[in-house]
């Protein structure tokens, strides 16, 4: 396949707005569904879960050759990603991997909270948009509306696609436009779809999308613009090859100086220079086999046996296998060649955002893959069987370390294992896992973390030991110090501890104070919760008092963290969900009497005559029965996702 026919693209929209059902069509372009099922097999959720509850989990991969006419044809390399929060970081390792996204709206609800954050992360990925929106049928058939009501929807759809795109645009971006043909009205469960083209070729209105629907014949309008083919256009008009791509994404998308070198070969993307590959999620392609990583080969190609070096620590590798991903189905590759996305199996295995090159001393780092969100709820988790306990353990930790957002705990003292996720949900999914790969278990019931938290900065001298001073406070907020800092400690809690360069602790001293640090934001030493988003940073003013040892270490690291918590007003903090529910507006007053039921604070109600938008603030303990409480006072008309966490103070 020449590469300026290859696609690498994802679909990335809110929850259920649609996207499992939009990669049935595509799948049915690539030959891999047949029409029948089109939009109703959920293809690419191939998980029991997924099916069960209606949503992804994953982060699903199909590469299939999808004819353009009679004499083209294009390789598209697909990622369907989550859209519910706790599945976010998924979303996050897999923008890595793409040049492009169809970014889904459904034309009823609008561009939503999870729409915003996942598109201003492909946005940081550079990469290009085509925007489908989508349930334009429901305007029609369920709410009725004017077709100067439907038309103007659309257009604020497309307008504050548009304007998100803008605030954090690149170079090389082209935006959203109907004219280019890379904005798509559609119904995903009806099967059509209207771009430019459509528009020229068959005259489609609005008014003529109407009178399908009102005189009962939607399925001629599908056989006239099938979906199928109308996104498989857009893809590989509007959405760029890889040498394309690397124009604008390299080197912007590495931290660090690129040599020339290295930039023409990410540029030319060509199989016969050296290989450079980018890590994304880890996933796993064989029942209780080892975990691969997906990679994306921006230069050069991979065989079985080829010895690579990781950017990141210079730790040398070997390729034990190479797959090709189809849905569900995993076909073995003797090589993957420059463009392409397929998975492998590197020994030692590389971490997502890594960059693996051809030689030791090749240097390039890639940006941190900006996950948005983070453990804020726990369970202990035991086998019923003890000769399970070692399977558990490794059952454990390969899940945290294939999952965003999924931490794992084991007391070596109590020999208590705790899991900690990002919501409810992910922990439920977690154990359901665990008992299909045959271990028993038993659980306790979820447990809401608790995070102390400072409220302000400070600057102050260590007491008992003259001349060492802090800079403490919010690490959002607070401003770092010039010159001369080395990171010693940093974890997904946004803690860190920094010390200027110029200082008196032994190497042995650094690792006595790192580690009670460590110890401190896991159990705080005046509330005993967790810590979050604290910054400290040492400084020795004279250095009468030379730090040596480890003992010193640790006196001097727990004097650090509890002065920098008393002196930065640190108070214990409780998370909350962002909610956003929309409804009809009949149903506004009953649906705020519910929520306010469970302690929740309303914080905005937005309302253009026929739905509301209610935006609140739930404790994530009572959470889980928000689902049936609004279906049941709405009469199952409200819709609600969870948007982010929010943390606020313990009352």
């Amino acid at each position: 396949m020449e590469i300026s026919n290859i696609r690498n693209a994802s679909i990335i929209a809110h929850i259920d707005h649609g996207k499992t059902t939009l990669a049935d069509h595509l799948l049915g372009s690539g030959g891999m569904l047949p029409d029948q099922m089109l939009g109703t097999a959920r293809a690419l959720d191939d998980l029991e879960e997924e099916q069960k509850r209606g949503i992804t989990i994953e982060s699903s991969v199909a590469s299939m050759e999808i004819p353009y006419d009679s004499e083209r044809t294009f390789l598209l390399n697909l990622i369907d990603t989550p859209g519910h929060l706790d599945f976010s970081g998924k979303v996050a390792e897999a923008l890595r991997m793409v040049d492009g996204s169809l970014i889904l709206v459904d034309a009823v609800e609008g561009v939503m909270a999870q729409t915003i954050t996942v598109l201003r992360q492909a946005m940081r990925e550079f990469i290009q948009p085509v925007l489908a929106i989508n349930k334009i049928d429901r305007l029609i058939t369920e709410l009725q509306l004017p077709l100067e009501e439907v038309q103007r929807r659309i257009q604020h759809i497309v307008v504050e696609v548009r304007n998100l795109c803008k605030k954090q645009t690149f170079e090389g971006l082209v935006l959203p436009s109907f004219q280019d043909g890379s904005v798509i009205l559609m119904s995903a469960v009806d099967g059509w779809g209207i771009d430019a083209q459509a528009l020229h070729d068959h005259g489609l209105t609005m008014a003529k999308v109407e009178e399908f629907y009102t005189a009962n014949k939607v399925e001629e309008l599908a056989d006239l613009v099938p979906l199928k083919l109308v996104v498989a256009r857009a893809i590989y008009n509007c959405l760029p090859d890889p040498i394309t791509a690397a124009r604008y994404k390299y080197p912007k998308l590495f931290t660090n100086d690129v040599g020339e070198e290295e930039l023409r070969y990410l540029r030319e993307c060509s199989p016969d220079n050296p290989p450079i590959l980018l890590i994304g999620k880890f996933i796993q392609i064989s029942k209780g086999g080892r975990l691969a990583v997906l990679v994306k080969v921006a230069s050069g190609t991979i065989k079985k046996g080829s010895v690579l070096y990781s950017s990141r620590n210079e730790e040398k590798m070997k390729v034990s296998r190479l797959v090709r991903i189809k849905g569900s189905r995993i076909l073995e590759a003797q090589e993957l060649t420059s463009g392409l996305v397929g998975a492998a199996i590197l020994n030692p295995a590389p971490f997502p955002g890594d960059v693996v090159t051809y030689a030791k001393e090749v240097n390039l780092i890639g940006k941190n893959i900006g996950y948005v969100q983070e453990p804020v709820v726990s369970i202990s988790i035991e086998p019923k069987k003890i000769r399970d306990m070692n399977r558990l353990h490794n059952f454990l930790e390969d899940a945290a370390a294939s999952t965003p957002g999924l931490l794992y705990h084991n007391d070596k003292e109590t020999g208590e294992m705790k899991a900690l996720g990002v919501g409810t949900l992910q922990l439920d999914i977690l154990t359901k896992d665990i008992e299909k790969a045959g271990i028993g278990i038993d659980t306790s019931e979820p447990i809401v973390l608790k995070f102390e938290m400072p409220t302000y900065n400070s600057e102050f001298e260590v007491s008992k030991w003259s001349g060492l001073f802090v800079v403490a406070g919010n690490s959002e907020e607070i401003t770092l110090p010039q010159g001369g800092l080395k990171l010693l400690y940093e974890d997904s809690n946004s803690n860190y501890l920094y010390i200027h360069t110029d200082h008196s602790f032994s190497g042995e001293a650094l690792d006595g104070l790192v580690e009670v640090f460590r110890q401190g934001m896991r159990v705080s030493p005046i509330s005993s919760e967790h810590v979050r988003g604290l910054t400290v940073v040492l400084r020795e003013k004279f250095m009468a008092n030379a730090i040596k040892t480890y003992e010193y270490g640790i006196i001097v690291g727990y004097a650090v963290v509890r002065e920098s918590l008393q002196n930065c007003g640190a108070k214990v903090h409780i998370p909350y969900y962002q909610i956003e529910i929309v409804v009809p507006d009949e149903y506004v007053g009953s649906i705020i009497q519910e929520v306010q039921k469970m302690d929740a604070t309303i914080q905005n109600i937005d309302s253009d005559g026929v739905l509301s938008m209610i935006s609140a603030v739930v404790y994530l303990g009572v959470s889980s029965k928000l689902s049936d409480s609004i279906r049941s006072v709405s009469d199952g008309n409200a819709f609600y996702s969870f948007t982010g966490v929010v943390f606020l103070p313990e009352r």
